[in-house]
């Protein structure tokens, strides 16, 4: 079972608003809007997704990754290192303001591992 099945519709209601987003964008430039309206759209849009996907990579920190840890070994390695990279493949913008202090403790690795 996926570690986000309680949250699922939640998630599911999250990604259709990112949809109708795109679908608005694909209007847009359809009806030619001016370009800076289209941007400023496409970044709602990547904001949106962004959020969903921290939502998404935190719950599964807070989880599976944490439920491993406990185990240790070899896999709980694997699984930190695998969502370290997903957090650092897409999550630059976040990654800079962490390193600006603009994260709560509770989304800390070392708060889910109690150390």
């Amino acid at each position: 079972m996926a570690s986000y099945s309680n949250r699922k519709q939640d998630y599911l209601a999250r990604l259709r608003r990112v949809e109708g987003q795109i679908r608005g964008l694909q209007r847009m430039v359809e009806d030619d809007k001016y370009c800076i309206d289209v941007l400023t759209q496409v970044s709602a849009a990547t904001k949106a997704l962004q959020a969903f996907s921290l939502s998404l990579l935190e719950e599964h920190l807070g989880t599976c990754v944490v439920d491993v840890a406990r185990e240790g070994g070899e896999q709980a390695q694997i699984k930190v290192r695998e969502a370290s990279d997903a957090r650092q493949d897409g999550h630059q913008d976040h990654a800079a303001r962490t390193a600006a202090g603009d994260r709560p403790a509770e989304g800390r690795l070392s708060y889910y591992l109690g150390s």
